[in-house]
């Protein structure tokens, strides 16, 4: 619950920060960020209602708990960062409109779970031109209007947060690092991985010259049989150097001995 507060009070204060309006009604214009916010608005007020009327009380907070965490502040937030930070005035305020206006209605609905952070919270947004009541807690509670409902821009929004989710997942799987982007220059040749070095001219990268090795016996040089200080037949391998492969070669090669 401490996360979720966290959550609220910094969506509010982001917004706070990016105001320049004097009321939250809603903009002649929207754009398809912008329906689909409302409608998503309308469906969850219309559902709580529902849930509140029949007394499901948890069903009705966890609803109001996946739309402000996941749609409003992990979406619709950063879709209008770019209007936000824009240099169209129009644009930064159509999406302070939208944003204040999907805000102070969602206070609204978490208001009876979490009253003394939403009334805080509220005290500090524009309200309606015509509001005369100055607490949260006297306020009409929300209403689903049939006006902001957007089906087709839904579906359309939800397609593409599908595709970013499955680009995420790719990226996941990749072990591609979140804030890597991928630069659309082309790069520049490729450098050899392992170039000979140039040895220079003198005599200073000249290897010295090796010792030379022992010379080998005769016998060991040309694959011969060893001297015939020891046999085939004589009961321990040799200790000399032995021209077999292995003791079991050499216990092979032994002529039996005659049984009794």
């Amino acid at each position: 619950m401490r996360n979720f507060a966290n959550k609220i009070w910094n969506a509010s204060r982001f917004l706070m920060m990016n105001l320049t309006i004097e009321d939250n009604a809603l903009p002649e214009k929207l754009e398809l960020e912008d329906k689909w916010i409302l409608s998503k608005l309308n469906t969850v007020i219309a559902e709580v209602t529902e849930n509140m009327d029949h007394y499901e009380l948890g069903v009705a907070a966890q609803k109001i708990y996946d739309f402000i965490w996941d749609t409003y502040c992990d979406w619709y937030i950063e879709m209008t960062k770019a209007r936000l930070q824009g240099e169209d005035l129009a644009a930064k305020e159509q999406a302070q409109r939208v944003l204040c206006y999907v805000l102070t209605e969602t206070l609204k609905l978490l208001h009876p779970f979490m009253p003394f952070l939403t009334e805080e919270i509220w005290q500090a947004l524009p309200h309606a031109a015509d509001n005369q009541v100055k607490f949260l807690m006297l306020q009409s509670w929300p209403q689903a209007q049939a006006g902001l409902a957007f089906p087709q821009e839904e579906k359309a929004v939800e397609m593409l947060m599908e595709a970013v989710k499955a680009v995420r997942a790719r990226r996941s799987e990749m072990n591609v690092p979140p804030l890597q982007k991928r630069h659309t220059s082309p790069l520049p040749p490729r450098k050899p991985i392992f170039s000979p070095p140039a040895f220079p001219s003198s005599n200073a990268w000249v290897m010295p010259a090796r010792s030379p090795l022992p010379a080998l016996p005769v016998w060991a040089a040309t694959r011969r049989r060893p001297p015939r200080a020891w046999s085939r037949s004589s009961p321990t391998p040799p200790a000399s150097p032995c021209l077999w492969r292995s003791w079991w070669t050499w216990r092979r090669r032994r002529p039996e001995s005659p049984r009794s």
